[in-house]
């Protein structure tokens, strides 16, 4: 194994690797936090479902019967388990797409330690020069 690199070679070996991984790093935020936007739309949307029937039966309370009430309050507590059942499901899910994420992750240093390592040595530097006195 030939030991001698050239400078500008090893410079741009490492630039090449942290672009590599940055890369990867960016599709899996990228996919984390689509996941993560399809998660809270769906629970906005499930909450926001669930504030204008309370908000209709609270307009109405005042003319309908006691057993209507009682028949309206049973509904709209099957309703808020629904919702909370929908969203722990939610975070479940958002929880398996982070551990996906991060597996992830732990293969791509695993299948390439000399570029990750260089990545994370190259992305060192480059936040030392940005914050670095001169």
């Amino acid at each position: 194994m030939n030991a001698t690199f050239s400078s500008k070679g090893t410079t741009e070996n490492i630039k090449e690797m942290s672009n590599g991984v940055a890369r990867a790093g960016k599709d899996l935020y990228q996919e984390t936090a689509a996941s993560a936007q399809r998660v809270g739309e769906k629970l906005r949307n499930e909450l926001t479902n669930f504030r204008d029937e309370l908000d209709a039966l609270l307009s109405r309370a005042s003319s309908i019967s006691d057993e209507e009430l009682s028949a309206e309050n049973a509904r709209l507590m099957a309703k808020y388990s629904s919702v909370k059942y929908a969203a722990k499901g939610l975070a479940e899910q958002a929880n398996r797409q982070i551990s996906h994420s991060v597996d992830m992750a732990s293969e791509y240093v695993k299948d390439r330690p000399l570029q990750s390592l260089l990545g994370a040595i190259g992305a060192g530097l480059f936040i030392g020069m940005l914050f670095g006195r001169r």
